[in-house]
């Protein structure tokens, strides 16, 4: 078996900022058009990449955004863990409140949620009374 596939996303209405690694290793950087078909581009990377590893589980996270849980939804049907994240618990230094940048954004999301699956740290999960960063 190998280990844990994540995959942290910048989710915009017309791009998707994705850093993808396997356990420890350094992350690779992709981006897609915030389409079907370029999610699907997305999802099948990922699955020839655990194909390629023998990973049984990809975990993908993105923070909350007014783009929904569509994102979410087709992680799911194709096979994946996904968890929504809020923006507002994600640590971020005072440079990065004042100025976007997705390749940051989808970094530290990356690495959140590498954290939680490497180190058991908790998510930067919106609060739910004690519910976690699923879809309810």
């Amino acid at each position: 078996m190998g280990e844990h596939i994540v995959c942290g996303v910048d989710a915009h209405e017309r791009t998707l900022e994705y850093r993808i690694g396997v356990g420890r290793e350094a992350p690779s950087r992709v981006r897609f058009e915030n389409t079907r078909g370029g999610r699907q581009d997305l999802f099948g990377e990922l699955e020839r990449l655990r194909q390629r590893t023998g990973s049984e589980k990809v975990l993908l996270g993105y923070e909350a955004s007014p783009l929904g849980y569509g994102l979410y939804d087709e992680s799911v049907e194709n096979g994946m863990e996904c968890v929504v994240l809020a923006p507002t618990k994600i640590a971020r230094s005072v440079e990065d409140r004042k100025r976007k940048y997705d390749e940051r954004d989808a970094t530290r999301i990356f690495e959140a949620l590498r954290g939680h699956v490497l180190a058991g740290n908790e998510l930067p999960a919106r609060d739910t009374g004690g519910a976690d960063a699923r879809r309810p």
